[in-house]
């Protein structure tokens, strides 16, 4: 549970600002204090029913971050899936999720799949406040393939890794690809999968054509690894996307990025994430 542990902790995160001090006299600068915020970040997926999860965090103060672990095992968590009926109305099979008893904050059930072409809500019941979202899970689209060219550092043999698949006509998908070595024992949490090896992006300025894409890191030659090309709706999409650019904005003092939450209620942020998955492995031989 240790790398889901320090995933959380970086989704937790809220940069805010605190006096200043000059190195000639002291700043004394009033700047309203954030208040401290619920994070949720929940997923529910076609393929893996242990990775459709919730996790419950709140925020922690940049310049004064408390490392051990905030989360609440306190709450009722339920995800609904939706089905559209003849009328137009919504009928909704609910799932309760259970806490976990090694990791405060997080629920899941085991008997809970996704289905592509539903739509999900999430319900939480937490300290007297209601928190809720709505998902989709929309088409997969397929992995064509994965193929590598072998590269040379010196005369150690290296691989590099091109994925190809075929964007659909229809304008609106959205992607977040992601990879792991299979000889990596845990997967436990979408946190497992290295922020490094993750990427964001969708078809507005390339759609319907074949797509592949070349990564720039290599592989050691018998490498194995897990693919994963995952679809979402533009929602999803949205915050991630804004997720990425925070992470990525220079600190504190760098211009505010707002994330943008599809999670509503009182002093919460964070993402319930549809995701359409398709998976290859893929062994790097010479």
């Amino acid at each position: 549970m240790r790398t889901i542990k320090k995933y959380i902790l970086s989704i937790a995160v809220v940069m805010t600002l605190i006096l200043l001090e000059s190195c000639t006299k002291n700043i004394d600068i009033k700047v309203p204090q954030d208040d401290e915020k619920i994070v949720v970040e929940a997923y529910i997926n076609n393929l893996y029913s242990n990775l459709n999860y919730v996790l419950i965090t709140k925020t922690v103060n940049y310049f004064n971050p408390d490392f051990s672990f905030k989360g609440f095992g306190n709450a009722l968590v339920k995800i609904g899936e939706g089905k559209i009926n003849m009328g137009g109305d919504t009928s909704w099979t609910s799932y309760t999720l259970k806490t976990n008893q090694l990791l405060e904050g997080f629920y899941n059930n085991d008997s809970l799949i996704g289905k592509v072409g539903s739509v999900y809500k999430l319900e939480i019941w937490l300290n007297g406040k209601y928190y809720y979202s709505y998902t989709t899970i929309p088409d997969v689209v397929p992995l064509d393939s994965l193929t590598r060219e072998i590269v040379y550092n010196g005369t150690t043999p290296r691989a590099l890794l091109t994925v190809h698949f075929n964007e659909p006509s229809t304008i609106g998908q959205n992607y977040r690809v992601m990879l792991r070595y299979s000889n990596e024992a845990s997967f436990n949490a979408w946190g497992d999968v290295a922020d490094s090896n993750q990427s964001f992006f969708n078809d507005d300025n390339s759609n319907g054509v074949y797509r592949h894409f070349t990564y720039i890191r290599s592989f050691h030659i018998n490498d194995t690894i897990q693919y994963y090309l995952a679809t979402m709706n533009r929602t999803t999409y949205n915050f991630w996307d804004s997720y990425v650019s925070a992470r990525q904005n220079g600190g504190p003092f760098a211009t505010p990025i707002q994330l943008r939450s599809n999670i509503n209620g009182e002093n919460v942020i964070g993402c319930f994430s549809g995701y359409a998955l398709n998976q290859k492995q893929f062994i790097f031989k010479l």
